[in-house]
């Protein structure tokens, strides 16, 4: 099989930038908190049904025909995977941290984005609330906002670019210290779409670096979080299509201030473009080695549905005349003990378009 030119570069530079960050030595302090590098990505349950791939997969595909496959909070991941999106949409998601076993206390995340097509490629904003006390970790309260743009460069390549700002109040860890701090911090990421290969169908490859900038730092036990100049590289593919059937798999490798290696891996099977079950596992090798909280496979359902709107003066004047919302679930335990439950949705409005429109010029 002949592989074009542009995949053939693309897969050089996605295994270069993957063997650089495996390579990478210690420049400064690196002692994260636990789950420091998801903190930002559990408002939502997408980001823990999606097993965070930056690479997209069947719970959000970036190069779905109609433009509709990623939601508003896709650009905390990889902001490229917006670019294509040709419909208005919003999402809200709550996830809750509950103890068991030895620990005490919650912690609770809450999040809200939207996205706006725009005719220079995709633009959304989100905002995450999070807040609680679970165990030794005290996350306090903290609000982050992002902002990310997506385009795509050509019908394969898409880039993107994503904002993050917000301050956190009182989030300390064993009783010291708890002063008030911000943050500002930026990522650029890209994803392209390669040809098929075997069994594996629609597959897709990215990278991202994110943490570009200042990161929290009010732990006093422990260095920056989200950890800053994080590499990340992804891959997904479907291994199985029918018409009322689909399978497919991401797997993903991020590199955190390039001296720690965390591992994400996500299966999902779409029935009858109605349910999405998923599952994945994450392996942070750092925290593992120390011992420190160990997660089990997740396990997510969403359920798809559509409304038409056709009544609606209010919607139809925009065009919204049908449109389709996605509500999800997942349920984690730890080995602590502890139980992650998170719930959410994503509203789609209108129709995307499958295909361009055909101008007919007429003698």
């Amino acid at each position: 099989m002949l592989v074009p030119a542009p995949a053939r570069l693309f897969l050089t530079f996605w295994v270069v930038f993957t063997s650089a960050a495996l390579c990478g030595v210690s420049l400064w302090a690196f002692n994260p908190p636990p789950d420091a590098e998801i903190i930002p990505l559990l408002g939502h349950p997408g980001f823990i049904a999606s097993a965070n791939t930056v690479a997209g997969s069947l719970y959000h595909n970036p190069f779905k025909a109609e433009g509709s496959g990623v939601a508003p909070f896709a650009i905390n991941t990889n902001p490229a995977l917006i670019a294509n999106n040709q419909r208005f949409s919003f999402d809200l998601g709550y996830t809750g941290i509950f103890a068991g076993g030895n620990d005490s206390g919650s912690a609770h995340f809450i999040h809200a984005g939207a996205l706006f097509p725009t005719r220079m490629g995709g633009l959304a904003f989100g905002v995450q609330f999070n807040f609680g006390e679970l165990g030794s970790f005290l996350l306090g309260k903290t609000v982050l906002a992002h902002t990310g743009f997506g385009k795509d460069i050509t019908q394969n390549l898409y880039v993107g670019a994503a904002l993050s700002g917000g301050l956190n109040s009182n989030g300390q860890s064993g009783g010291t210290g708890g002063n008030d701090d911000w943050a500002f911090y930026g990522k650029i990421g890209f994803v392209y779409r390669l040809p098929d290969a075997g069994p594996l169908l629609e597959p897709s490859a990215a990278l991202v670096l994110s943490g570009l900038g200042k990161t929290f730092n009010t732990l006093d036990e422990f260095s920056a979080f989200p950890s800053i100049v994080t590499p990340q590289a992804g891959f997904s593919a479907t291994v199985l299509s029918t018409r009322n059937f689909k399978a497919g798999f991401s797997l993903d490798l991020s590199f955190p201030s390039a001296q720690n290696i965390v591992i994400d891996t996500g299966l999902q099977a779409e029935i009858a473009q109605v349910f999405l079950v998923s599952a994945g596992y994450q392996v942070n090798v750092s925290e593992a080695a120390a011992a420190k909280e160990m997660h089990w496979p997740f396990i997510g359902i969403s359920y798809n549905f559509t409304a038409n709107t056709e009544r609606s003066r209010m919607l139809a004047a925009r065009g919204w005349l049908q449109n389709d919302m996605r509500i999800s679930g997942v349920w984690e335990s730890r080995a602590s003990g502890n139980q992650l439950m998170s719930a959410g949705a994503v509203v789609n409005m209108g129709n995307g378009a499958a295909q361009a429109p055909q101008i007919i010029i007429e003698d």
